[in-house]
């Protein structure tokens, strides 16, 4: 009986990826099984609801299909998303001129919003920012200079510079959406940069502050396109696409 208590013990006590894991071959819907888990319920309920009869609080409507709600700029869409929608789990509202500029930061740096939808329900909004690796070096620099400085006030105030470029415009919703930052090319932007005479071997730890402080102090999260090939940050794009598909909370109205 102990042994018995114990065992159902440590399956409630799975995390949402053990869980998973544990139920996988059984599941065609990961997303609506996490959703359904992290609502409170056991890994054998989320099991049952999602298999047999789901809560309608909990999760969407019996059958309605999971998709993914892209929205981005008629430059970015051609760049990440070139055939379009049809016929793929995503689904582009594609933003005009007069509706970007409503963006609280330059046209450069205009977030792809993405979201999990399902039925009447959706996710959290995912925000995601393009900023050049050269434009982050070039940044870093600048604040160096060639005299004595404080290394981690100038790190924190890189970070506080990119954490306002990246700020969503104020709304109830906006303190709940989660940030994502997609750097591209920094390793080579770095490399060129070690070539000029007012190179400083610091910068690089500057450039390891500064990527801490936006990730620890202002929560955003930090997704390196290494190289400065083109694919490397589609193959990105399209990847948080299709995580928001499998594992995107279903929360709010939609």
């Amino acid at each position: 009986m102990a042994s018995t208590s114990a065992s159902r013990s440590s399956v409630t006590n799975f995390t949402g990826e053990s869980a998973l894991l544990l139920h996988k071959d059984m599941i065609q819907d990961h997303g609506r099984y996490l959703s359904v888990l992290h609502g409170g319920c056991s890994p054998e309920e989320a099991l049952d609801r999602t298999l047999c009869a789901p809560d309608t609080s909990a999760s969407p409507a019996r059958g309605a299909a999971r998709s993914v709600s892209i929205q981005l700029t008629k430059e970015q869409a051609a760049k990440y998303f070139p055939s379009g929608d049809s016929g793929a789990f995503y689904k582009l509202s594609v933003l005009s001129t007069a509706e970007t500029e409503h963006f609280s930061v330059p046209t450069n740096m205009s977030p792809i919003i993405m979201r999990t939808v399902c039925g009447s329900l959706a996710s959290k909004k995912l925000r995601i920012y393009e900023l050049e690796g050269s434009d982050l070096a070039e940044l870093i620099q600048r604040a160096c200079g060639d005299g004595e400085i404080d290394f981690v006030a100038t790190a924190q105030e890189i970070g506080r510079r990119l954490d306002v470029r990246c700020q969503p415009q104020a709304t109830a919703e906006s303190t709940t959406e989660r940030r994502i930052l997609l750097l591209c090319g920094i390793q080579a932007a770095m490399d060129c940069i070690a070539k000029k005479p007012d190179y400083r071997p610091e910068m690089r730890t500057v450039l390891d502050m500064v990527l801490c402080d936006v990730m620890i102090r202002y929560n955003i999260t930090v997704i390196q396109a290494v190289r400065k090939k083109e694919e490397d940050r589609v193959n990105a794009v399209r990847q948080l696409a299709l995580a928001c598909l499998h594992y995107g909370y279903l929360v709010a109205r939609n």
